[in-house]
């Protein structure tokens, strides 16, 4: 299924990444070693990345349980009414729909992460956060296990 047929306006804002621009840049930069600033910035994204990811992931979990839990109830009153089968393939999902725009969320946020200097797909925690989200026809599989190429900034799938 191709759940790019629908129009999505771009990313929603929810998943931005704002550090205390002028205290980084003044005061980190007097105090803290070049290293020491991007090890807290690397830790910072990455707990942050972290909960984004819990997050989404905790959502998208329930919504695929609850979507398959509300076909299999059609199905079953469909077929106690002798109605035809209802659920079209055509159709894109409410799940999906909703996947998509975490997945331009995850995009813009991993253009924020990098507007900060770190390679997003060098966070894994964020890797796991776009897998999660990202469209299947974005990503390969082999043996099972997901096979993601990587831009300069992002986890590409394909």
């Amino acid at each position: 299924m191709n759940v790019h047929r629908y129009l999505i306006d771009g990313f929603s804002g929810y998943c931005t990444l704002s550090i205390n621009r002028p205290f980084w840049r003044e005061k980190a930069t007097r105090y803290l070693t070049q290293e020491t600033r991007e090890e807290l910035l690397l830790r910072t994204v990455t707990e942050i990345t972290r909960r984004y990811y819990e997050l989404a992931d905790e959502v998208v979990s329930v919504a695929r349980r609850t979507e398959s839990s509300l076909q299999q109830f059609r199905r079953k009153a469909q077929k106690r009414a002798g109605a035809a089968s209802g659920v079209s393939d055509d159709n894109v999902s409410e799940t999906d729909k909703m996947c998509m725009q975490l997945f331009l969320d995850t995009q813009e946020y991993g253009r924020n992460i990098s507007a900060l200097g770190l390679k997003p797909a060098d966070i894994p925690v964020y890797c796991s956060f776009w897998q999660c989200v990202a469209p299947a026809d974005w990503q390969n599989t082999k043996g099972g296990k997901p096979v993601m190429r990587f831009s300069k900034d992002f986890c590409v799938g394909g």
